[in-house]
């Protein structure tokens, strides 16, 4: 897993998201997350009733990916393995995809190798 400084909780979105940089992509692991008492709170993983945790290494992968130097990108979604994949409302289906689109910008921080368009 990576870094603190290689994450980023974007809260307007609901999600905590680590970035591990390699030589030519990076690979991402996103979490659901909400405002908690010191901090993010996540879902518990394996919680069959969706408890919180203020701890990274006890939350629920929500997604994974990578994008790579040339701006592709792949994406795995843990959370439709644990139910499904919801949204209460539309602005959680957006908010996936803007968290998606935030990696792909956060790599031409992270990854020397990136083209740039």
């Amino acid at each position: 897993m990576g870094t603190e400084e290689n994450a980023r909780w974007f809260k307007d979105l609901s999600f905590y998201v680590v970035a591990t940089p390699g030589s030519s992509w990076v690979e991402y692991v996103g979490y659901s997350a909400v405002e908690g008492e010191d901090g993010p709170s996540f879902e518990k993983a394996e919680s069959p009733s969706f408890d919180r945790t203020a701890k990274l290494s006890e939350a629920a992968e929500f997604f994974s990916g990578e994008v790579k130097w040339d701006g592709c990108s792949n994406w795995t979604f843990k959370e439709q393995d644990r139910n499904m994949i919801h949204g209460c409302d539309r602005t959680d289906l957006v908010n996936l995809g803007l968290v998606l689109a935030a990696c792909w910008d956060w790599t031409r921080e992270l990854l020397p190798t990136w083209i740039e368009d």
